[in-house]
């Protein structure tokens, strides 16, 4: 169980697929994670929960810029960016780049298995 802090924290996790069953797979996995820390008393934010459902009423034409965009100001106001290690994070685009955001901000990175939330 991740040890309780206080302030915000950022959740990230893997997307973007070729395969609509594994981006909703992923969009479940981070759902799970994110009530768990809702349960043990973290204040969280996750983009792929609060984005998965909105994002498929908007336009194809957004796209991870368009999202990222989005993301960004949440992330600037976290106090830790917990980093899901759900399969794909290694090669996503958006994790890395929600990685490096928070490295360049002194925000506080952590990389979590879905398991020992």
């Amino acid at each position: 169980m991740l040890r309780h802090i206080e302030g915000l924290n950022y959740l990230a996790a893997p997307y973007s697929h070729t395969d609509p069953w594994v981006r909703e797979e992923r969009y479940k996995q981070a759902l799970r994670a994110t009530v768990k820390l809702l349960r043990g008393g973290h204040v969280v934010f996750s983009p792929l929960v609060h984005t998965h459902e909105t994002g498929k009423s908007l336009s194809k034409a957004v796209d991870h810029d368009f999202w990222i965009n989005q993301d960004i100001p949440i992330l600037k106001a976290s106090q830790r960016l917990l980093v899901l290690l759900l399969d794909g994070w290694k090669h996503s685009k958006g994790v890395a780049a929600e990685v490096s955001i928070a490295v360049k901000n002194n925000i506080d990175v952590v990389y979590v298995m879905p398991e020992d939330l």
